[in-house]
């Protein structure tokens, strides 16, 4: 469990991103989702002159899982 804790810690961003893309997958639909992930790191992209991937994967998690729970209803 401490592991998973640190983890947690050190990926907070990672975890934003996963939250935000299944709530907005839930709210607005998926397209919506993949439109706002993408545009956020365009965003940082041009702002922070960083793209990350591993945000753009948390942002697919996220939807994945929305995904997962429309399909097992």
């Amino acid at each position: 469990m401490n592991r998973i804790y640190e983890w947690m810690l050190k990926n907070v961003d990672k975890l934003l991103h996963l939250t935000v893309s299944y709530m907005l997958a839930s709210l607005f639909g998926v397209w919506i989702a993949v439109i706002a992930g993408i545009a956020k790191e365009v965003y940082d992209q041009v702002k922070y002159k960083g793209w990350s991937w591993g945000d753009l994967i948390a942002d697919g998690l996220g939807i994945a899982i929305y995904c997962l729970g429309v399909i097992i209803k």
